[in-house]
C-alpha cells in the first residue's frame, strides 16, 4: 500500500516473560515545527502490541504488525506520522526497567 513506512525488527530470542521492546517513531517536516509533529512509541511483549501518539494510546489497528516472534514486520501509516518528509526511529529491548538492547536513533 502507498502511504505506508514498512520495517522489520528482528530479534535473536522472541519477546518472553518480562522482557519487551519500545520503538519511538518521530516525524519530521520543514512546513511544521517538530514538537507538533506525531511522536509514536510502540511498546511490544510477547502477547500484544500497543501504539501511543504523545501518550495516548491509538487504536490496536492503527499499526499493522506481523511475523513470527523473531522477525516482525510493521506498517505504519505515513498519515499517523504526520506526512513526514522523513522519519527518525530507535529500538530498545528491555529485561523489566533494564535495558538490554539499544539501535540509536535513525532517519
Amino acid at each position: 500500500m502507498l502511504g505506508e513506512l514498512v520495517f522489520t525488527v528482528e530479534f535473536e530470542e522472541p519477546l518472553a516473560g518480562d522482557v519487551n521492546a519500545k520503538i519511538w517513531m518521530m516525524g519530521d517536516r520543514a512546513d511544521t515545527p517538530f514538537e507538533e509533529m506525531p511522536k509514536l512509541v510502540m511498546n511490544m511483549t510477547s502477547d500484544r502490541f500497543k501504539t501511543f501518539d504523545h501518550d495516548v494510546e491509538l487504536p490496536p489497528d492503527s499499526v499493522s504488525v506481523t511475523g513470527p516472534p523473531t522477525r516482525i514486520e510493521m506498517r505504519d501509516p505515513l498519515s499517523l506520522l504526520g506526512e513526514p518528509e522523513r522519519v527518525l526511529m530507535s529500538v530498545q529491548s528491555h529485561f523489566g526497567d533494564v535495558p538490554l538492547d539499544n539501535v540509536p536513533w535513525f532517519s
